[in-house]
């Protein structure tokens, strides 16, 4: 990778995936998030006809239960579409279109988390802003 590893996160079925200031893997455009097979060679099939990923920093990835992906970074694009800093993905790196975060994170997130409470999945992302030292976001519920 030709930047620093942000990220890192293991999948069920053992593959890595990796979010950080990089833009290729191995000579492969790559844009700051990557999935690695289980013997750490680049996953094509990840991302696989997307051409940009994020279009800035990831700097947090959760592989949720349900195997969907939750990336956090400091990014206006994901896959080409408007994303503001939260997004989550499929298992095959597109878009997960069922995860609205409305106008998204209004600063960089630095943190994600998944937990269980009262039975329902919830996760938590953490950024910094101007006016907060923690910038903690409210607790949103994710569909499991």
């Amino acid at each position: 990778m030709n930047g620093d590893v942000l990220a890192l996160a293991l999948q069920s079925g053992g593959q890595i995936l990796a979010g950080g200031s990089f833009t290729t893997v191995n000579h492969v455009t790559r844009m700051y998030v990557a999935r690695l097979n289980t013997n750490g060679s680049l996953d094509t099939t990840f991302l696989a006809g997307s051409t940009s990923g994020a279009n800035g920093p990831v700097n947090a990835i959760v592989n949720q239960t349900n195997d969907r992906i939750l990336v956090g970074g400091n990014f206006t694009l994901f896959n080409d579409f408007p994303n503001n800093n939260l997004v989550r993905l499929m298992t095959t790196g597109s878009l997960d279109t069922s995860f609205d975060t409305g106008a998204g994170a209004d600063g960089a997130v630095y943190a994600l988390a998944e937990t269980f409470m009262g039975g329902r999945v919830k996760f938590m992302p953490a950024a910094r802003s101007a006016t907060s030292t923690t910038g903690a976001l409210p607790v949103r519920a994710s569909p499991a």
